[in-house]
């Protein structure tokens, strides 16, 4: 080998380095996309579940509270619709009262 060729055989000793370390960076680096992909889901699965199971413990607590509200005495709704409905019934005679009267009126 020459003097010459001394520079370009380092220059393509460097670059061939250099091509290699760029390759073992980017497996580097999708490695930890990998592992912080799978972190992310099981975080994701583990949240989702936990989740879950504190809804579904309370909606059985409402319910059950529900369920007392409802014991010994009508429950809530039904008694929403029964109020509903004895005012419905009182206007409904004041205001067949108020057309009895206003009949009389007219008669006389």
């Amino acid at each position: 080998m020459s003097l010459n060729q001394v520079p370009a055989a380092l220059y393509q000793a460097n670059l061939a380095f250099a091509q290699r370390i760029g390759r073992l960076l980017q497996e580097h680096q999708q490695k930890w996309l990998a592992l912080g992909v799978q972190s992310v889901t099981e975080d994701y699965a583990r949240l989702s579940n936990e989740s879950a199971e504190a809804f579904r413990a309370w909606q059985k607590a409402s319910a059950a509270a529900l369920g007392e509200l409802g014991q010994g005495a009508q429950a809530p709704a039904s008694e929403f619709w029964n109020q509903l409905a004895r005012q419905a019934e009182a206007t409904q005679a004041f205001w067949a009262s108020a057309i009895a009267k206003q009949g009389d009126k007219n008669v006389k």
